[in-house]
């Protein structure tokens, strides 16, 4: 069996094709009860727009079979089922989060990069301001 690895997108009036990273589950905020100590999971397919540079989440987890899509509708969080979840290829998308922010934090530098190139080292306003930008990534990254 095959599974495209792209899909179209459509997002804030943008639309546009996105290659299918995987499938992750995190914690289902619009059903967050904070006075619960039972909190439900929500699947979603992580997906990198070439064409704006970006990472979204798309409700669709089409290449997962109709069963498997009900059994973990409404599950809610607990070991036995991050075990049966990581046991089928589903992670918690907690653990490619910071990548996802280090690679957006590399784009905001190579910006500033290629802007410092292109400029030189004038008195330029909007270079001391991607240079501040430089310096806050980096004290981020220490």
């Amino acid at each position: 069996m095959k599974i495209n690895k792209y899909t179209l997108v459509h997002e804030d009036g943008k639309m546009s094709l996105a290659i299918r990273l995987g499938i992750y589950y995190d914690e289902d905020y619009s059903n967050y009860d904070p006075y619960s100590d039972y909190r439900k999971l929500r699947l979603f397919t992580l997906c990198y727009r070439p064409r704006y540079n970006d990472f979204i989440q798309i409700s669709c987890v089409k290449p997962l079979p109709k069963r498997l899509i009900d059994r973990y509708k409404d599950a809610y969080i607990c070991e036995q089922t991050i075990k049966e979840l990581n046991a089928i290829g589903i992670h918690d998308f907690n653990e490619i989060r910071d990548v996802i922010n280090s690679y957006h934090n590399y784009q905001d530098l190579l910006v500033y990069e290629e802007y410092r190139n292109k400029a030189g080292k004038n008195d330029n306003k909007v270079y001391q301001k991607l240079l501040e930008v430089k310096n806050v990534i980096e004290d981020k990254n220490r």
